[in-house]
């Protein structure tokens, strides 16, 4: 039986991710995931700026080096690739850039870093914007910075890697501004080191130098809009496909509450929707990987759509709704099979072919208040409603629950956990979050006399 065993996984097709991930083996067995990282990525030590202690390059640089040798000694056994996450979308792309220019062959598609870190980075993905809102930004290291040449007061903070929204900000005033400023100069060496790292070995700086400095974006402040997210691929040609829309919706000013899908918008919005997207992936030559853009529609004309924000890989967190949306879809075998270059790349989810009947939601619980996760979710309920809906998913990004949150001051404060489950109706599945949420958020109120279906 042993032998058996062997025999079948030797068959398999040889599919490589960099972070160790439980998850992405049991839902692609068909193939052999192979990783060079032994481990998950840690991205609570990395990210976090309350656990992010670490500036240095030690950790970035020895992950880089290792997926370096990975390739160099085993390009030829590699089929195709998995691209979780952002982190992952930038090594990859990075060190195969490299061995391309080496003249290495290469079997399997992947994303030039250029265009991957034009999506990573926020503050030069709106340059390359057709229409971009306003913008510029600060560089928290310059000492001679004029604060008097700003946007106009409110206006939006945000770091360039917006990685699980930290360090994003609504400044009111200059007092605010100044604080926060002398805040990140403490955190955002910390949270930023590792994309410095590679966009110093693996980018053109003359082209862009803002890449590897401590700099703030600053954005005009965006109101009374709904959010949508389209998410599709780019071919080996740099044809762009979509691939589904998911509804967001924030239960106040920036902090997320659900995603729904399939949309409520009309087909004329979508399509105006996917012409924006597919220009912008257009202008900086995105080509061989999935892609992820947030977008805003304005309430009283919704023919005013902006871009929010370019993510250079898929939601992950989408995957079981769109197989419980759409008869076939599997994100997942879509993502391995365009790496290897199919142009079949699966079912895809349309509303009109394969739409279930079931609208799936990703129930978002996020809390701006301080303290141990234990005090800000009611455990004792949350275990009662596992009993009784067996068919919801719990996911909680701590597992340490007498893990304490600090310094929780940013505008999307921060997210606990996830429930993931079905229901017949649109209106079914927003009142059911909001059901949860009155449960199991014990301080925030967030969701009281919010009409989410606004």
């Amino acid at each position: 039986m042993q032998v058996i065993e062997q025999q079948n996984k030797e068959k398999k097709l040889k599919i490589y991710k960099i972070f160790y991930d439980d998850e992405v083996i049991s839902k692609c067995t068909e193939y052999e995931i192979i990783f060079s990282e032994k481990d998950p990525y840690p991205f609570f030590n990395r990210l976090a700026n309350y656990t992010a202690n670490d500036s240095s390059t030690n950790y970035i640089s020895k992950v880089v080096k290792s997926v370096e040798t990975y390739f160099n000694d085993n390009l030829d056994k590699i089929d195709g690739l998995f691209i979780k996450l952002d982190i992952e979308a930038m090594i990859i792309s990075a060190v195969l850039t490299k061995l391309n220019e080496k003249n290495k062959k290469i079997n399997f598609k992947y994303p030039l870093y250029e265009s991957v870190f034009l999506c990573n980075n926020k503050y030069y993905q709106r340059t390359k914007e057709i229409n971009p809102i306003k913008y510029s930004y600060i560089d928290i290291d310059n000492e001679n910075v004029d604060l008097n040449n700003l946007l106009k007061f409110p206006f939006f903070l945000k770091a360039p890697e917006l990685l699980m929204s930290i360090h994003q900000y609504i400044i009111t005033d200059f007092k605010q501004l100044k604080q926060i400023i002398e805040q990140l100069k403490m955190n955002l060496p910390n949270y930023n080191v590792d994309t410095k790292y590679l966009n110093q070995y693996y980018l053109n700086l003359d082209k862009y130098p803002l890449s590897i400095k401590n700099i703030m974006i600053c954005e005009e402040f965006i109101t009374n809009c709904f959010q949508l997210n389209w998410e599709g691929w780019a071919d080996n040609q740099g044809n762009i496909y979509t691939y589904g829309f998911t509804d967001e919706i924030l239960a106040d000013q920036g902090i997320f509450s659900d995603f729904i899908m399939p949309s409520k918008f009309p087909y004329i919005i979508l399509e105006k929707v996917e012409n924006i997207c597919k220009e912008f992936l257009k202008n900086i030559s995105f080509k061989n990987s999935f892609v992820n853009i947030e977008l805003w529609i304005n309430k009283i004309n919704n023919n005013i759509i902006h871009i929010i924000e370019v993510n250079p890989r898929s939601a992950f967190s989408y995957d079981n709704q769109y197989k419980t949306s759409f008869y076939g879809a599997n994100l997942y075998d879509s993502i391995i099979k365009l790496s290897m270059g199919y142009k079949n790349i699966g079912i895809i989810p349309n509303i009109n072919e394969n739409f279930t009947g079931s609208y799936s939601c990703q129930s978002v619980f996020a809390t701006r208040f301080n303290g141990k996760i234990c005090e800000l979710l009611n455990l004792e309920k949350i275990q009662e409603e596992k009993n009784l809906n067996k068919n919801y998913e719990f996911f909680f990004l701590f597992n340490d629950f007498n893990f304490e949150i600090i310094d929780n001051y940013q505008n999307g404060g921060r997210v606990l956990m996830r429930v993931f489950f079905t229901k017949k109706t649109y209106d079914e599945a927003l009142n059911e979050s909001i059901r949860l949420k009155k449960l199991f958020l014990i301080k925030d109120t967030y969701y009281i006399n919010q009409n989410l279906n606004d």
